[in-house]
């Protein structure tokens, strides 16, 4: 019985050792190169999603065009057939709004600023790691996560073993109030070498929204005007 504990206590220390030795600039190499690799993932200027939205209580599955070009241009848009589109998200670099049921609303200054930071399609590539921290480790669903703090308003996790993104968590301001948007990410594929989620679930407070893609493609051509 002794040697039992004796073991099971040398295998904590092991793993606590493992745990406390991983720096954050190694944890976002491993994710680098576990979809592809640095060279790949530069090669990507442009990116473009087609799929599904899935709503709770909602009648159909609305159709999603999702539209991505360095640095942070980005572009969503949302149909439903015989009704059109019925939801649009655009930022041009600058500025950005959303546009649902005829109201457009204005980002705030925290949706520009979380915009604005972003440098590229795969943020990993332009992290500053001296500001990465280790945040823990948590265990969901059976797979052990390294949680990485990116910033005081965003938190990753990536799975040990595979290096793959699982989730994200940003918190942001939007008209007075602080709102926590978890992404949950998996269905990764091979898209021209490079490990892609084909599944992404938004969950925000009660409500779950999935997103499934049909089909990624990347270094598409877009206008300007796709962003604004």
């Amino acid at each position: 019985m002794k040697n039992i504990l004796s073991l099971f206590a040398f295998l904590l220390f092991i793993n606590s050792y493992s745990q406390d030795g991983i720096s954050p600039k190694e944890v976002i190499s491993q994710y680098i190169e576990a979809i592809g690799g640095k060279d790949k993932l530069e090669s990507v200027e442009s990116i473009k999603m087609s799929g599904n939205f899935e709503i709770p209580q909602a009648p159909f599955k609305p159709s999603v065009v999702i539209k991505q070009q360095n640095p942070n241009l980005t572009s969503l848009e949302m149909s439903a057939p015989e009704i059109g589109t019925i939801m649009k998200q655009k930022f041009n670099g600058n500025n950005g709004y959303m546009e649902q049921m005829g109201q457009n609303v204005p980002f705030s200054e925290d949706q520009i600023n979380s915009s604005k930071s972003k440098k590229g399609i795969f943020e990993e590539l332009y992290y500053d790691s001296t500001v990465l921290k280790i945040d823990g480790y948590i265990t969901i669903g059976g797979s052990e996560l390294i949680k990485v703090r990116i910033d005081d308003k965003t938190l990753k996790y990536y799975d040990v073993n595979t290096g793959l993104l699982d989730r994200s968590e940003e918190t942001m301001e939007v008209e007075g109030n602080s709102i926590t948007t978890t992404r949950k990410f998996s269905d990764y594929k091979d898209v021209d070498g490079i490990l892609y989620p084909f599944k992404t679930e938004i969950i925000n407070g009660m409500q779950t929204i999935t997103i499934e893609f049909d089909e990624i493609k990347f270094n598409e051509v877009f206008d300007e005007n796709d962003f604004n």
